[in-house]
């Protein structure tokens, strides 16, 4: 497969770095200013050790790789987002599909697990992880009501372990997977067109 080649796919890593490094300079901003230990391995001492935390974010990944899975299979309008956002990110190379996955996945953690839900709870980050996943044109779909349930888990690990690692580690894992896929999605229709 020809790599996507031009301005097109250049902006498109370089706004998504632009934006995350952005993002992630605000939300250090934020962990100082407040206090906040982020990158503690847990809130709560002796409870769990780096292996678990490692463990409960693999798990995880693979949970909302499945539910994404689901919602592909159950809703029409879940796999058109997939096919619009796979026209963007599908003819990216696994390097940039990988680091694009993996930024994303770290700095939306800290921003939503680490800073604003000690302050939203749980399902008031999850709303607001939600309202910022919406579908083509700014409509909430079925996309949103995922981002809903991503929030939910995501949320819930942070809740439980005290650390934020375990759900920035599901958060790239899915990231990187749902990318990586998108790729071969448009891989394998390059080359049944091709045939």
């Amino acid at each position: 497969m020809k790599e996507e080649s031009g301005q097109n796919g250049y902006r498109l890593v370089l706004f998504s770095t632009l934006f995350y490094f952005g993002l992630g300079g605000v939300s250090f901003l934020f962990t100082k200013i407040f206090d906040l230990q982020v990158f503690a391995f847990s809130d709560f001492p002796g409870s769990y050790s780096v292996i678990d935390l490692v463990q409960i974010g693999v798990v995880g990944g693979v949970v909302l790789f499945l539910l994404t899975l689901s919602f592909e299979n159950f809703f029409a309008s879940f796999r058109s987002i997939r096919v619009s956002l796979s026209k963007n990110f599908g003819g990216r190379s696994y390097v940039e599909l990988t680091y694009l996955g993996v930024l994303s996945g770290i700095v939306e953690e800290i921003l939503f697990r680490g800073i604003i839900q000690p302050y939203l709870g749980l399902c008031g980050t999850a709303l607001l992880f939600s309202a910022l996943h919406v579908g083509p044109k700014g409509l909430f779909s079925t996309w949103t009501v995922s981002a809903l349930l991503f929030g939910l888990v995501l949320g819930y690990q942070y809740r439980v372990t005290g650390s934020v690692w375990p759900s920035m580690i599901s958060h790239c894992l899915v990231n990187v997977a749902l990318f990586l896929r998108m790729r071969l999605v448009i891989k394998e229709k390059l080359n049944t067109s091709a045939m």
